[in-house]
């Protein structure tokens, strides 16, 4: 900022921003220039200037000041009303764009859930699964305390029933490539009992990672009750580190989310991700929801009391 100190020549001046002193230089035709830092909100800034002898002059202004918001954020995909039609996987394709530039994180509001995205060069995409029947969608950035900037709100909703069906994403390290992967599940419809057959179901990947969204989506289509064990297959050359994962179980009328404990793919090209229960969207690893648990030579059974529900697996397929 800059003034001008009137009535004649000062011999010092003082300026304070909200009673913090600020360094001010003094010109000899009485102007002087600051560097000034405003808070969101109303500022006062005073200046005191002290001239020959006793002479000394105040004066001091207030300052509203309202931070440029980043700029506009815009959904390009979906459009506002979207339905998902009932033979579709439960997800959704979030994408749209930021004006500013410099913004590289920004916050989805879905219903009540604030989930993360990364902005790239002013464009952002998130997979989203349809956890509820309707989604109330909005994309925000805030900096600091001060003020952000809100996209329009946007509704997608489900489209009617649908079958139960579960959805698994893999977050892969940015820029990983030549990686060939394939899901399944091996499911038990008598968790209670090993000497049942069992059926391999594979989990078709519904979109691939990109270098700038590295998600891989697998669904898990048509889910019925009973003992889940999710494995991934993979070919080709892998950095190594853990990956993490997300999975999706049915519940009600919606998904539950249940993120899985990052992994480490194994040099055998196969690797257990989850094992899992339904209709009750459980995982083998929540302890708390079991009443309590007993162990063979070779099994490990967990079961729930009063409700009678048993679940067992080999000691030998369990880390």
């Amino acid at each position: 900022m800059t003034g001008r100190v009137l009535g004649g020549p000062a011999d010092q001046l003082s300026l304070y921003v909200n009673e913090a002193p600020t360094e001010v230089v003094l010109g000899g035709d009485g102007s002087f220039g600051a560097s000034v830092r405003l808070q969101p909100g109303l500022n006062r800034l005073r200046a005191v200037a002290t001239g020959p002898g006793e002479a000394r002059a105040e004066g001091s202004i207030s300052i509203d000041y309202v931070p440029a918001a980043p700029g506009r954020i815009v959904f390009t995909s979906p459009a506002d009303g979207f339905v998902l039609g009932p033979d579709g996987p439960p997800v959704i394709v979030v994408e749209g764009t930021v004006e500013d530039r410099t913004v590289t994180t920004l916050s989805l509001l879905a219903n009540d859930r604030r989930i993360p995205l990364k902005v790239s060069e002013g464009r952002f995409r998130k997979v989203l699964p349809m956890f509820a029947p309707v989604l109330h969608l909005r994309a925000e950035s805030a900096r600091g305390d001060g003020p952000g900037s809100r996209s329009e709100a946007i509704t997608v909703s489900a489209g009617g029933p649908r079958k139960p069906s579960g959805v698994l994403i893999m977050e892969w390290p940015e820029g990983l490539e030549a990686l060939e992967v394939e899901a399944s599940a091996v499911v038990r419809s008598r968790p209670e009992r090993l000497d049942v057959p069992v059926q391999t179901v594979r989990l078709p990947g519904v979109l691939r990672a990109t270098a700038t969204a590295p998600f891989e989506v697998f669904w898990l289509r048509g889910a019925a009750p009973g003992a889940y064990t999710v494995r991934l297959r993979h070919r080709g050359a892998w950095p190594g580190g853990d990956v993490p994962a997300t999975l999706y179980i049915p519940d009600q009328d919606g998904l539950a989310t249940r993120p899985l404990p990052a992994v480490r793919l194994r040099p055998s090209g196969t690797t257990v991700l989850a094992r899992f229960l339904l209709p009750y969207g459980v995982l083998w690893e929540q302890d708390d929801w079991f009443t309590g648990y007993s162990e063979g030579p070779d099994t490990v059974t967990k079961f729930r009391i009063p409700e009678g529900i048993s679940w067992v697996e080999r000691r030998a397929d369990l880390p």
